[in-house]
């Protein structure tokens, strides 16, 4: 009896998929958030919010009364902790969630406070391996990534598999990695910021789909050729227009 591989394969490939679902999810939106520490912070949403106090100028005279007179204005009463000051001009009181200052000199004061960001703050932890545990559960998620990807290679065969359309799609995501991470000035394209990359990968990725699966099927180059092809010149092209505008213009 001829052992068939291939149904093993899609039935590995399929059953990681489900099992790993969730997993993938959680590491995709926290790669996503950690990607992105300099444009916002992934785990806690601070909010600052001006007021102008009613408060003596002379911390001499200010007593926790007082303090918690200027919290009731703000709501925020209930939250007290405790308050001192850093300085003679300035004032400082800790509630629950965040903090507040005030200028004795002028009154004006900041409200900041701070809580977590729903769903993000908890993948995010999870991403940061949170224990032991975590660290064996998080190993057997990265083998079963290697297995789905492995496993990918080989679910379709013939026009569509790793032999033809495949192979260029499996190549074209190993060499664009190199690309972007080697990148340093050079032509037009490189100097592109790393969004504005990836954004123009997909589009040129959907774009050659398109010519392939349509004019492809009518052509003699047949599907394979014509995404490829398609991979190849539609940069070209796009880049030639680019490239004599800045040309004129310089």
């Amino acid at each position: 009896m001829q052992f068939k591989w291939r149904k093993w394969n899609r039935a590995v490939h399929r059953d990681l998929g489900y099992i790993f679902f969730a997993l993938t999810i959680v590491y995709g939106l926290s790669g996503i958030a950690i990607n992105h520490l300099h444009d916002w912070n992934p785990n806690y949403i601070i909010s600052v919010d001006e007021f102008q106090a009613d408060i003596s100028s002379d911390k001499s005279q200010i007593s926790k009364q007082d303090v918690i007179r200027v919290l009731s204005e703000l709501d925020e009463e209930d939250n007290y902790k405790n308050h001192y000051f850093p300085g003679n001009e300035q004032l400082k009181v800790f509630i629950d969630g965040g903090n507040v200052i005030i200028d004795l000199e002028t009154g004006t004061g900041i409200v900041e406070k701070i809580k977590r960001r729903p769903v993000f703050k908890l993948f995010n932890d999870l991403h940061y391996n949170p224990g032991k545990w975590w660290t064996w559960f998080s190993d057997a998620y990265a083998i079963a990534l290697l297995l789905i990807a492995v496993s990918g290679l080989f679910i379709l065969k013939g026009s569509k598999g790793i032999t033809a359309r495949g192979g260029w799609l499996t190549l074209l995501g190993i060499v664009l990695p190199i690309i972007l991470f080697y990148q340093s000035g050079g032509s037009f394209f490189f100097r592109l910021n790393i969004f504005m990359q990836i954004i123009s990968f997909f589009i040129l990725y959907f774009v050659s789909l398109i010519i392939s699966e349509t004019l492809g099927k009518k052509s003699r180059l047949g599907i394979e050729w014509s995404f490829f092809l398609s991979m190849i010149l539609t940069p070209v092209i796009a880049i030639i227009p680019i490239y004599l505008l800045k040309k004129n213009n310089s």
